[in-house]
This record gives C-alpha cells, structure tokens and sequence, in this order.
C-alpha cells in the first residue's frame, strides 16, 4: 500500500515537473538515472571482412532462446563493426571480465576502426571460426552468424544463432555499473 501511495506522490510529482518546464519525453517526465539501473554488461564484438578485422565495445548482448540457441546484440550505426557484420552477417561476441584495463576499452570503445588497427600489438587469437578475441581480458567468447537485424534510428539490433562458444575463464563478468565504479579512471 505504501508503494502504491508513493508511485501516486510520484506521478502527481512528475505532472507538475512537467508543467513546470522540466525535461519530458512523450508527455512522461523522464528521470534518465532509472535507465541507468537497466542491468548490461561489457563486451567486445569482433568482426572479419577479408583481411580485415576489427572490434568494438558494447554494453548490449543477451541470450534470447535456447532452440534454436540464439543471441541479439545492438550496435550503433556510427561504428565500422557496425558496417561490417551488416556486410558479412557474422561476429563474435567476448564477455569482458573484471580486470579488463581501461585502455582496453579505450582502445577498442572510444576509437574509429576506419582510421585505426584495432589489433595492433595484440596477440593473434581466433575462434575456429576465425574471429579475433582478446584471452586474457575475456571469460567466454561466443560466435554467431546473423539471422535478422532491426533499424532502431541510431542503432541496429542484430539477431544471430550461436555457431560456437566457448568458456575461457571462471573470472566475473564485468557489468557496465562495475565498469563506471572500478574501472573508467
């Protein structure tokens, strides 16, 4: 009953916010720090066109149905890993661990593709299925060929069925909240 009050407080609460000029979005006032509290994780796509290879970080990949064994991972549209599944409709998805350094993701995440290696001075490791990872910074990595794809404005979500994964490490996950609290300087 109290939690039903305080929703009602609340609503009444964002009406007026609302008059009052304050940030809405469709008629709702929107507290952008409840996104925030959305569960993801951090995870390195990677991508092989020809010679090329290239990944990026994401903060989107989920296990959607177990037959047939199927992931969905979303990609902004702005980057070349982007480009490059839509071309090969192939990839291969890292699960970052906890340790991962900041200059990881800086590397991989706040980098273009289109004017820089990505895998320049890491080891050459591939999945049998050819994609480049990174072993030491990763606990699994999974390899999965893409079945559909959906345009959402400024990002695609890429549906796939799993062709490969394997278990590297028994290292945590690292959750994008465990990235924002240990890991970004």
């Amino acid at each position: 009953m109290q939690y039903i009050r305080k929703h009602i407080e609340s609503s009444r609460a964002a009406a007026s916010a609302s008059e009052s000029g304050k940030v809405t979005q469709n008629k709702l006032l929107v507290d952008n720090a409840s996104l925030l509290r959305l569960s993801y994780g951090l995870f390195l796509i990677t991508v092989k066109d020809g010679d090329k290879d290239n990944g990026c970080i994401i903060k989107t990949a989920v296990q959607i149905t177990v037959s047939p064994l199927r992931i969905a991972v979303i990609l902004n549209k702005a980057n070349l890993t982007h480009h490059m599944v839509l071309k090969t409709g192939e990839f291969a998805v890292s699960v970052l661990t906890e340790s991962t350094p900041f200059h990881v993701i800086e590397h991989f995440g706040f980098r273009s593709g289109k004017d820089t290696d990505k895998f320049a001075g890491y080891e050459d490791v591939r999945t049998n299925s050819g994609f480049r990872y990174l072993p030491e910074h990763s606990n699994s990595v999974i390899c999965a060929k893409m079945t559909e794809f959906h345009d959402y404005g400024t990002h695609t979500l890429f549906i796939a069925d799993v062709v490969q994964a394997y278990a590297i490490s028994d290292e945590p996950s690292a959750t994008y909240q465990y990235y924002f609290d240990h890991i970004k300087p």
